[in-house]
């Protein structure tokens, strides 16, 4: 009768104790992580600079840049594993939110390699041309549900992916201007 009645201190104390050993484990890792970032990525950069140094290529920006974006992106992410590629990210002025995310990923296949940023789901596809470039531009909807607008396209060697809430003509300057 002992026995039947310490069966559940038998099995919840040893489950509690391999619980919180995983649990210390994993915010370790977390914090190894955080403090000296993987060798390959994803990691974040300073510097458009530093991720290009970094990465091995060069990162490509808009040069036209309308006054609602601000400068330095808000965010610089890349990484060499499993494939190169690195993610700007352009804030509205005054510490805005995120109004334009720019993807560049080191690719040589005809299909896209990254599935696409911000974008939950894909309302209207239609062929344009970006530059000396066919590519695809898109209506979508965020995760937030707000409407995107997005344009990808490869080019010397690289995939670029574009994202966007504002208009789809603002759109296609920018990505026309990389």
């Amino acid at each position: 009768m002992r026995f039947i009645k310490a069966v559940p201190q038998l099995i919840l104390v040893p489950a509690a104790v391999l619980g919180a050993a995983a649990l210390v484990l994993f915010l370790i890792g977390a914090a190894q992580d955080y403090l000296y970032p993987p060798e390959h990525g994803p990691r974040e950069y300073a510097s458009i600079e530093e991720a290009g140094d970094e990465l091995g290529f060069r990162v490509v920006v808009p040069t036209y840049f309308p006054s609602y974006l601000a400068w330095p992106p808000g965010v610089i992410r890349g990484q060499l594993l499993p494939s190169s590629r690195v993610e700007t990210v352009y804030n509205a002025p005054n510490g805005g939110y995120p109004v334009l995310v720019i993807s560049q990923v080191v690719a040589d296949s005809d299909e896209l390699p990254v599935p696409l940023p911000w974008v939950r789901e894909v309302l209207e596809e239609r062929a344009v041309v970006i530059g000396e470039n066919r590519g695809t531009r898109l209506t979508a909807t965020g995760e937030d549900g707000q409407p995107l607008n997005g344009a990808y396209w490869r080019s010397g060697g690289f995939y670029f992916i574009v994202v966007t809430s504002r208009a789809a003509s603002e759109l296609l300057s920018i990505a026309s201007s990389m």
